[in-house]
């Protein structure tokens, strides 16, 4: 009993110092971002996303768990293609959904304008082009996109979960590790540009938050059965790329779209959480 009692307390302090060299490595990020009032600088956004990575490799190294034994294996291909899979399942059904629904029209014809441009392709179709773009920055876009969410996810999938998965549920990890992960984002949400306007915003912190929860518990399981932490860094680059790069772009706004579509619309939210019920009963039943 003593024996388990310090393996808890160990994880406990642990975990506190990952949080607060986490936070501490991304206060620097947080006001200049704040400052610049946009998220166009890349390396802000690098640096900001790679201060979980790196608070967990110190947290590795200041209290005695080897780095090496983070989740770096690559893992099943199984689970690396089906991360990129449903993400690119889940991101196309909410937006068409926006689209059939016309809360949001579609194409935008500047999106498929710079699309012609940047390819110089004058004679292509529009359909041809719009294909072109999702699979050409779906590819290159999220290779690209896997550099930067490779940071967060050493630390909220490669570090924290496997923590506090020793001493808590599966879904009571997923959720605290989803919570963690919004109120990260919560500095550049509020004084800084991340958000769908200042307008309803905290609507937007809550949809958020539930976003994120959900999301959790989806990268948090193939996390856990892939033992690797690639998956969720295939999640995490997928979901940016084809929501921020692809099908926002490509949506016409209408009065009251944000509400519906991107990261801070419910429509997305929505669909993960039906994933997140499912991915629930699977883990339960396969003992995650």
């Amino acid at each position: 009993m003593r024996n388990s009692v310090t393996s808890k307390r160990r994880v406990v302090v642990r975990i506190v110092i990952f949080l607060l060299i986490a936070f501490a490595l991304s206060t620097p990020s947080y006001l200049l971002i704040i400052k610049a009032g946009d998220l166009d600088t890349p390396w802000l956004n690098t640096s900001l996303m790679w201060a979980p990575g790196l608070a967990a490799m110190i947290a590795c190294v200041v209290t005695g768990r080897t780095i090496r034994g983070l989740p770096w294996r690559w893992g099943s291909w199984r689970y690396n293609w089906g991360a990129f899979a449903l993400t690119v399942g889940y991101v196309t059904f909410a937006y068409l959904v926006v689209w059939l629904s016309r809360m949001g029209a579609f194409p935008n014809p500047e999106f498929v304008s710079g699309i012609r441009a940047d390819l110089e392709a004058e004679q292509w179709s529009d359909v041809t082009l719009i294909i072109v773009g999702m699979v050409g920055l779906g590819i290159f876009g999220v290779i690209r996109s896997a550099a930067d969410a490779l940071g967060e996810e050493i630390g909220w999938r490669g570090f924290l979960l496997f923590e506090l998965r020793t001493m808590l549920p599966f879904p009571i990890t997923c959720v605290v590790v989803g919570l963690i992960w919004a109120v990260w984002h919560y500095p550049i949400m509020i004084w800084g540009p991340y958000n769908a306007g200042s307008e309803q915003l905290a609507f937007q912190m809550f949809v958020f938050t539930i976003d994120l929860i959900a999301a959790s518990v989806i990268y948090g399981y193939f996390t856990l059965k892939s033992r690797s932490l690639w998956p969720a860094t295939i999640l995490h680059a997928t979901f940016n790329i084809y929501v921020q790069d692809i099908m926002g772009p490509l949506t016409v706004e209408k009065p009251n779209t944000e509400l519906y579509t991107g990261e801070f619309g419910i429509l997305i939210p929505l669909v993960e959480i039906l994933l997140a019920v499912y991915l629930l009963y699977r883990a339960k039943k396969e003992g995650l």
